[in-house]
């Protein structure tokens, strides 16, 4: 499958790796099943880049590899490039050529013919290599804690029905082969409305809703896919989550889904086997939420040497110093953007400072970037 342009998820734009492996979502295998039901939970470290969640899992029985966490894609997916490696799959082929057994955090998971897409230009756009996606496919067929203040996976069989220890229990759906749950939005404007909302951890993003474009509040307009209609960045007044209120969560049109903004601010545990999601409030519960203040939709060159500017919302900072897609950041205040690395950088454009910037484009040049809140 090809790389699809993607609005930054640190816009509260949820980007789901449901999208990149849309093609492949019917495509047909043997059902997902734990194995050892008599065990209980058992736990793993994993990496937390921007509110992913990344997992050690093995395929077939082989060395770790990185694996993102994509509750919303309804398949696991193995990239091309290491199907090939592992000798499971050659060429073009759309699955590997031999059944694959993933096993991550306890559990050892038989996915059938595993679908096959190109991952690589994941680096690119977050920063963080993937050989492939753990999907609903094996979520569903598992208890799965995700403790995000820990950066620790904790899985269980299906015969264990998690405790609430003051845990929110969403009543969740699987739908469309992804879990869904219920909530109440209300933008400005607009009365109070239920909606339901896949649960998204392969999504950096907040909140995504179409709602977001009759708002009747401040909105940030930007397309970055020039193929694509135009979205609209907002922020809600307030999202209801079984009892719980969220206010001023940013928001995105364009889809519907719940992503790592809001889950990163819990302990949640995907409870598909009992149909629930449990969310425990932790210490992130009460951070300001993030938004962008540049403008850019910023990725890696080829070389990793620079940034290229993706896109640009039109009247925010990039746009106003005169930035264009293609550009390439090669510095931030003297320092290149390479030691800084992409996702630093990121973090570093969502507080209103001042950055000096040294562009390339037909040759080099500087531009003073002064942050603001876009919203």
């Amino acid at each position: 499958m090809e790389r699809r342009s993607r609005p930054r998820p640190d816009k509260v734009v949820t980007s789901s790796v449901l999208a990149l492996v849309a093609s492949i979502l019917l495509a047909g295998a043997g059902p997902a099943r734990a194995a050892d039901p008599q065990r209980e939970w058992t736990s793993a470290p994993c990496l937390i880049e921007t509110k992913l969640v990344y997992v050690a899992t093995r395929v077939n029985g082989s060395a770790p590899r990185r694996f993102i966490l994509a509750s919303a894609s309804p398949r696991s997916a193995l990239d091309r490039a290491a199907a090939a490696a592992l000798g499971i799959a050659t060429g073009s082929a759309t699955a590997t050529d031999a059944p694959v057994t993933l096993a991550f955090a306890g559990l050892e998971v038989p996915v059938g013919h595993c679908p096959v897409v190109d991952l690589a230009w994941f680096a690119a756009d977050e920063g963080v290599a993937i050989d492939g996606v753990l999907g609903c496919d094996v979520l569903r067929h598992a208890v799965v804690g995700i403790d995000y203040d820990a950066a620790v996976l904790r899985t269980a069989p299906p015969t264990v029905a998690p405790a609430l220890d003051g845990a929110i229990a969403l009543p969740v759906a699987i739908e469309d082969g992804v879990p869904v749950v219920t909530a109440t939005l209300k933008v400005r404007g607009l009365g109070p409305s239920v909606r339901r909302y896949r649960v998204d951890t392969g999504s950096e993003g907040a909140l995504v809703d179409d709602l977001f474009a009759r708002a009747r509040t401040r909105t940030v307009p930007f397309r970055p896919d020039p193929t694509a209609p135009p979205l609209v960045l907002a922020r809600a007044e307030w999202v209801s989550l079984g009892g719980l209120t969220l206010r001023g969560v940013n928001g995105v049109s364009g889809g519907s889904a719940i992503g790592g903004e809001i889950l990163h601010r819990f302990s949640v545990t995907l409870d598909l086997p009992h149909g629930r999601v449990l969310l425990r409030p932790n210490r992130y519960l009460g951070e300001a939420w993030v938004f962008d203040m540049s403008g850019l939709d910023l990725g890696w060159n080829a070389d990793r040497s620079a940034l290229v500017v993706r896109s640009i919302a039109p009247g925010t900072p990039g746009a106003e110093v005169g930035l264009r897609p293609g550009d390439l950041i090669t510095a931030v205040d003297g320092t290149p953007a390479s030691d800084y690395g992409l996702n630093r950088v990121r973090r570093m454009f969502h507080e209103p400072t001042t950055y000096a910037l040294d562009v390339t484009r037909d040759g080099p040049f500087a531009v003073r970037l002064v942050l603001r809140p876009l919203l």
